[in-house]
């Protein structure tokens, strides 16, 4: 298996989790979640178009778009909704916009300025300016700057990779920006955006092929009632308990 298709599965899994809560709802990019985290990782690393266009046409259901920034969590909920805005890469007004603001922020708190670097980033993709891009990610590289901005971001990975560089060059990728990054916390192999052919992106287990990521995102609830039990036929598919 390749790891595409790893990363397409645990990104799907991350879309179904849900049904895990105690009170289950449709998934949502919590506030307590940085947007370099899994499961965006896992599905930008994916390299799916399934799960890139669930991302892009349900941005508004899955992540919050405010304007708020100082506290902790409204950046967090912010960088998601600017990563998503990256992933669409048609409003780069509005992501341009978003990240002067808090570019000038006067007085940016100790969690503000560790994320400096991304706000960065943010406005030269938004300019879609190449070597801008490579310029805002070059402090990343410094060992120190790569550890602190890594640091309890990526279990598993964060040790070896730089999760930001990774992540942001995937997405420059993706609109056709080839950064000429290939370094041992950046490898080329996993910032190219490849996508495997489409049948080679499997749903391995039978309760995933139940959700297809084209559906409408209402029928996320749909598909958490019938795996809790509170229903016993789905609307879409073609379960029905017996």
């Amino acid at each position: 298996m390749q790891r595409s298709q790893y990363a397409y599965v645990a990104g799907k899994l991350g879309v179904l989790l849900s049904v895990d809560a105690e009170d289950p709802e449709p998934f949502f990019f919590p506030c307590d979640m940085l947007n370099i985290q899994n499961p965006m990782f896992l599905m930008l690393m994916s390299d799916s178009p399934q799960l890139r266009e669930f991302l892009v046409r349900n941005i508004d259901n899955i992540a919050n778009d405010t304007e708020a920034f100082v506290n902790r969590y409204d950046l967090n909920r912010h960088m998601i909704y600017n990563t998503l805005l990256m992933v669409e890469g048609k409003q780069l007004d509005r992501l341009k916009q978003r990240s002067e603001k808090v570019l000038a922020h006067p007085a940016p708190n100790k969690w503000l300025q560790k994320r400096l670097y991304d706000y960065r980033f943010f406005l030269a993709f938004a300019e879609q300016d190449a070597e801008a891009m490579k310029v805002a990610l070059e402090p990343l590289f410094d060992k120190k700057t790569a550890r602190m901005a890594a640091k309890e971001t990526l279990s598993y990975f964060d040790f070896y990779l730089q999760p930001q560089i990774v992540t942001y060059a995937k997405i420059a990728s993706m609109h056709g920006f080839d950064l000429g990054i290939d370094h041992e916390i950046a490898p080329r192999d996993l910032i190219v955006y490849d996508p495997l052919p489409a049948d080679e992106y499997q749903d391995i287990f039978d309760f995933m092929k139940q959700y297809d990521l084209s559906y409408p995102y209402e029928y996320l609830q749909d598909w958490i009632d019938y795996y809790t039990f509170k229903t016993d036929k789905l609307v879409f598919g073609n379960a029905k308990r017996e």
